[in-house]
């Protein structure tokens, strides 16, 4: 919600002076106060859950099919790698939004405001999914990938189609809800990859690709958009719209494998 708030926040900050929006990153202060008291509660209460982690290791360890379980590594590399360039992929798609929609705003001569409200409205999106999750999979299941990436790709063309914020604005909560959904899911997912005490290590591999894909997105569309030759900020939503297009026949056809077969416990 603070994100949400934030992004709102800073738009209008920045149609008063650039300088301001920076202030936003003051909040963490709010979050080193709090740390003192957790490392209070969490002192008190490291040996009680110490003791249940390791009661719970072999029961665990039983869940994990068999490839992981007698991996030299503790982890189905195979399945590791495919939850990793998923999660860099889908990432990647709805960077878009962030990087690019207030630069296409400004070509629509839109204000920062606008812009801050509607990637509010896309983080809002992002963290909604998470409240009907076992639902939404549950009735989805095998699919439940393929019409996230639906989802994603009629936000993008409804982004790119219209210079309006009332097709702009679901475009955006449309592509918020299919990573929505998509996010969790491939956290649990990765747990499904390594035994009960490798499963740390395995979530900070398929993380990395989080912040992979934030690193290359704006580099990857730029360099498409030079060789192109082509200058409207349009040409992003496009590029990725056509990626996602791929991504969504891709987790058709294969939705009956390990990536794509979701089904939460």
């Amino acid at each position: 919600m603070t994100l949400v708030v934030a992004t709102t926040v800073t738009g209008y900050l920045a149609e008063v002076n650039w300088h301001l929006p920076f202030v936003v990153y003051l909040l963490p202060i709010v979050s080193l106060v709090l740390s003192v008291y957790l490392k209070r509660s969490m002192d008190s209460e490291g040996d009680s859950s110490l003791a249940k982690k390791e009661s719970s290791d072999g029961s665990e360890d039983e869940e994990v099919d068999t490839v992981t379980l007698h991996s030299k590594y503790g982890i189905n590399v195979k399945h590791l790698i495919q939850v990793m360039l998923f999660y860099g992929l889908s990432t990647f798609l709805v960077l878009v939004v962030t990087f690019n929609l207030p630069f296409l705003m400004e070509e629509y001569h839109f204000t920062s405001g606008n812009s801050g409200i509607m990637i509010s409205l896309f983080f809002l999106a992002i963290m909604a999914p998470g409240f009907f999750l076992n639902q939404i999979v549950g009735r989805l299941k095998e699919k439940t990938k393929f019409y996230s990436l639906l989802s994603i790709a009629i936000g993008l063309a409804l982004i790119w189609v219209s210079p309006k914020e009332w097709v702009i604005a679901p475009g955006c909560i449309l592509v918020g809800l299919g990573y929505g959904v998509i996010q969790p899911i491939i956290y649990d997912k990765t747990t499904h990859t390594a035994i009960s005490r490798k499963v740390t290590l395995a979530l900070a591999f398929v993380m990395m690709m989080n912040y992979l894909a934030i690193l290359l997105c704006p580099f990857i569309i730029d360099f498409f958009q030079s060789m192109f030759h082509i200058k409207t900020q349009q040409f992003g939503f496009v590029f990725n719209l056509c990626i996602t297009i791929a991504a969504l026949i891709w987790a058709y056809i294969r939705r009956h494998e390990f990536l794509f077969n979701d089904q939460l416990k």
